[in-house]
C-alpha cells in the first residue's frame, strides 16, 4: 500500500506535535502533583504547630498557677486553713488571668471556693461542709471585693461532695500536678479539664486540700474554628478512644439522645463526613496494633475525592494529657487552580495542533506539488515524448535542479 507524501507528512507532524504536547502535559501534571503534597504537608504542618502552641499556652498557664499557690502555701505566704485567705488569693488570681474562666480550692473537711469569670462577670462560689450542699455566689466587685449577701444561692444534690469530684480525686489518687479526664461540668452541658495540685500536711504527708483550675474545652473549639485549612480543611482533636474534644467544624463534642440522656460524641458519629473518615481510619490502625509513627501522614479517597490527612499524638507530661490531633485537607482545594492551568494549557495545546495542521498542510502542498509535476514529466519523458518544459525557478532547490537536469 503506497501511501501519499502529503499524507505521510501531514501524519508525522500531527503525532509529532500530539505526543509532544501530551508527554509535557502529563509532566506537568505529575511535577504539579508532587508540589500539591509539599504544599498541602507545609499547610497541614503549620495548622498542627499553631494547635500545638495554643494548647501548650493554654494548659501551661493553669500549671503556673496550681504552682504558685502550692509554693505560696510552702513559703507560708498563704495559710490553706484560713479560707478568707484563700478567698483573696484566688479573687487576685481571677483578676489577673483573664483567660482563665474558674479556679478552685477544696479541702478534705469539704469546703470549696471557686472564683470564676464567665463572660465578664466575676463571682466567688462558696460551699462550707457545716452549712450542707449548699453553694453561695457572691458578686466580686472592680475592686476585687465580694458582695455581703450572695447573688444567687443553689442547692446542690445530696450525694454531691467536693471530694468525689475528678478534680479532687485525680490529685489525691497520683499525689502529684495532674489533669483529669475530659468530663462534662456539672453546672452546664459542656467539656472540661481541670488541671489539679494535691497539698500535703508538711509533718504528716497527708492530703490537706487540692487547687484546682477549671479549663472547658470550648475554648479549644473555638480556637480550631478560626485556623483556616484551604476551602474546606478541617482539623479536630480525639482522646484514644475515639471520643471527640474539639473540632473546627465547630460541632459540640456533647450529643442528646432521644430520651434527653447526654453523653459524650465518638469521632465516628460526627456529622462531618471528613471527620468521621479520617477517625475511623486511625481507630482502626489503633485497634488492630499498626504501629502510628508520632508523625503520620497518609492518603486516602472519599467519594470519589482525594484528601491528604496527618495524626499528631498531644501529650502534656508524665500525669498530663493523651489526646489526638488529626488534620486533613481535601486535594482539590490545592488542586484547583493547578488543574485551571492545566486545562488552559490542554487548549492552547489543541489550538497549536490545529495550527500546525493548517501550517503543515500548506507547506506541504508547496511541496509535494513540484514534484508531482517531476513525476508526470519523468513519466512522459520515458513514453518518449521530448517536448516537455519544465519551471527551473521552483523554491526548492534540490527540485529546481532535477528540473534543469
Amino acid at each position: 500500500m503506497r501511501i501519499p507524501l502529503q499524507v505521510l507528512l501531514n501524519v508525522t507532524l500531527v503525532l509529532l506535535l500530539v505526543f509532544t504536547v501530551g508527554v509535557t502535559n502529563s509532566l506537568f501534571l505529575y511535577r504539579s502533583h508532587e508540589a500539591i503534597s509539599l504544599v498541602a504537608h507545609q499547610l497541614i504542618t503549620k495548622a498542627r504547630d499553631r494547635v500545638d502552641l495554643y494548647l501548650n499556652n493554654y494548659l501551661s498557664l493553669a500549671e503556673q498557677i496550681n504552682r504558685s499557690n502550692v509554693n505560696a502555701v510552702q513559703l507560708e505566704r498563704l495559710d490553706p486553713q484560713n479560707l478568707d485567705e484563700i478567698e483573696r488569693q484566688l479573687i487576685w488570681e481571677i483578676f489577673s488571668f483573664h483567660q482563665i474562666p474558674s479556679i478552685l480550692y477544696g479541702n478534705e473537711q469539704g469546703d470549696v471556693r471557686i472564683a470564676s469569670n464567665i463572660q465578664g462577670q466575676k463571682t466567688l462560689g462558696v460551699i462550707n461542709h457545716i452549712e450542707g450542699q449548699t453553694l453561695n455566689q457572691y458578686t466580686i466587685d472592680s475592686h476585687g471585693q465580694p458582695s455581703l449577701e450572695p447573688r444567687q444561692t443553689e442547692k446542690l444534690p445530696s450525694d454531691w461532695d467536693v471530694r468525689e469530684r475528678p478534680w479532687y480525686l485525680a490529685a489525691k489518687q497520683q499525689q502529684a500536678p495532674t489533669w483529669t479526664p475530659t468530663f462534662q461540668r456539672w453546672d452546664s452541658q459542656e467539656l472540661a479539664i481541670n488541671a489539679s495540685w494535691p497539698l500535703r500536711d508538711p509533718i504528716t504527708q497527708t492530703l490537706t486540700g487540692v487547687f484546682g483550675i477549671n479549663l472547658p474545652l470550648s475554648q479549644v473549639n473555638q480556637f480550631l474554628q478560626k485556623i483556616k485549612l484551604g476551602e474546606s480543611g478541617v482539623i479536630f482533636i480525639i482522646e484514644p478512644d475515639g471520643k471527640l474534644i474539639a473540632s473546627s467544624t465547630g460541632e459540640s463534642p456533647i450529643s442528646k439522645s432521644y430520651q434527653g440522656v447526654i453523653h459524650r460524641k465518638w469521632a465516628r458519629e460526627s456529622s462531618h463526613p471528613l471527620v468521621r473518615a479520617t477517625s475511623e481510619y486511625v481507630l482502626s490502625s489503633l485497634l488492630n496494633g499498626s504501629q502510628i509513627d508520632p508523625l503520620y501522614s497518609w492518603h486516602f479517597i472519599e467519594q470519589g475525592q482525594h484528601y491528604f490527612a496527618h495524626s499528631l499524638p498531644y501529650k502534656n507530661g508524665e500525669n498530663g494529657l493523651n489526646w489526638r490531633i488529626i488534620t486533613v485537607i481535601p486535594e482539590a482545594d490545592l488542586m484547583g487552580p493547578l488543574y485551571k492551568s492545566f486545562k488552559q494549557s490542554m487548549g492552547l495545546g489543541v489550538l497549536a495542533i490545529m495550527g500546525a495542521v493548517a501550517l503543515g498542510t500548506w507547506l506541504t502542498q508547496r511541496i509535494v506539488r513540484p514534484i508531482v509535476i517531476l513525476s508526470q514529466t519523468a513519466a512522459t519523458l520515458a513514453h518518449g515524448d521530448l517536448e516537455q518544459n519544465l519551471d527551473e525557478n521552483l523554491p526548492i532547490q534540490e527540485l529546481a535542479g532535477m528540473a534543469r537536469s
